[in-house]
């Protein structure tokens, strides 16, 4: 992205659903050829989840462009509405949490290779919390793929910070 192009960040809407179906399957793209070993949503299942989740006000798509052109998003949520989830589950399933603090979570932010290292992925991140942060979090999680240096910097940039490992394998 040359500096000079103005960036915008917007919420997306219905209307977009193609934009950030296809900016998902560039994310996709790019975590399997950085050694994601996960198994890869089919693109139909992952554009049917992202209907069901644009128009609701508590999940955050934010879309990022520069000269008229789209170069990332974020998709950012309350990961477990604490109104919805029993505060004895809640307490199962998150030990390090307060069940009456609200939790966010990232869910994917993607920049594509032509808006890289101009700060657009600081600001969506930023602009998703600022969204959440009105919803009433006080929390925000996010997972990262291993080797991902860009996401984990980009993370610790905003004061999140690795606090735990996952291990996951068929069996």
């Amino acid at each position: 992205m040359p500096h000079d192009a103005a960036l915008t960040i917007r919420r997306a809407t219905r209307d977009d659903l193609d934009l950030v179906a296809a900016l998902y399957e560039q994310l996709v793209e790019d975590q399997v050829a950085r050694g994601w070993t996960g198994r890869p949503t089919p693109a139909e299942e992952s554009r049917r989840y992202i209907a069901r989740r644009l128009h609701r006000a508590d999940v955050h798509y934010l879309v990022a462009s520069a000269a008229g052109a789209p170069i990332g998003f974020v998709e950012g949520a309350l990961l477990l509405p604490r109104e919805q989830l029993p505060v004895r589950l809640f307490r199962r399933l998150f030990p390090d949490q307060n069940p009456r603090a609200a939790l966010g979570y990232i869910h994917n932010i993607f920049v594509t290779a032509d808006g890289r290292g101009a700060g657009v992925g600081s600001r969506l991140l930023r602009e998703a919390i600022t969204a959440l942060k009105a919803q009433g979090i006080r929390r925000l999680r996010a997972h990262v793929i291993p080797g991902n240096e860009a996401s984990f910097g980009l993370f610790a940039k905003a004061g999140l910070l690795p606090t735990q490992t996952a291990v996951e394998g068929e069996v």
